[in-house]
């Protein structure tokens, strides 16, 4: 459900981002064979047991008022969608999003994948952000992903109840809080 999200509600990502990044660096020969063991297990993650732990708990359940995945619209896309949904804007801090290995140095390195640009020109006219123009995290917002996270607006307690659980049950990727939903400004993203 894309629409959904209340003011007061924090913006939960079950999966890091760069993806996109990545496969493109992997296509280039620049990423360690490590790394694209990583990748691979990444990819290989299902939202299942996000899912499931929410499924399983309505009391969880309750405190989620809006869901999506995260693809090929990237991070910004998605959550642009999330806010004209429902009516409200968006708040972040580019430090808080969870990043996927090296996907910043390899932006910066100017490794973006096609999409990424595409991303950036139809959704760049709903971003507010005080970050340089062409930054890096800026532009892994953009990114492309495959089999990327989701993308939650939930209430803060089940936020916190919720990557608690993931954690007691060993879920891998990197999950984190980026940002709060605030009233005013339908389907706009502020970055800072």
């Amino acid at each position: 459900v894309n629409g959904g999200a209340r003011p007061g509600d924090v913006l939960l990502l079950t999966k890091p981002l760069g993806t996109g990044i990545l496969s493109t660096a992997i296509k280039g020969g620049l990423v360690a064979t490590d790394e694209e063991g990583q990748l691979v297990e990444l990819l290989a993650t299902l939202n299942r047991l996000p899912m499931e732990l929410l499924n399983v708990d309505a009391s969880l359940r309750a405190g989620v008022h809006g869901c999506t995945d995260i693809t090929g619209f990237g991070l910004f896309g998605h959550l642009h969608e999330m806010a004209e949904a429902s009516g409200v804007s968006i708040h972040m801090q580019a430090d808080q999003l969870p990043l996927f290995l090296n996907a910043r140095d390899l932006a910066d390195m100017g490794i973006i994948p096609e999409g990424c640009y595409r991303n950036r020109n139809h959704y760049g006219q709903w971003l507010r952000s005080t970050l340089a123009e062409m930054d890096s995290l800026e532009l892994i917002g953009y990114d492309p992903q495959t089999s990327g996270g989701l993308l939650l607006a939930l209430a803060p307690k089940t936020a916190d109840q919720l990557l608690a659980r993931l954690e007691q049950s060993g879920y891998g990727p990197q999950c984190a809080i980026i940002g709060e939903v605030r009233a005013g400004d339908p389907g706009l993203i502020y970055l800072s």
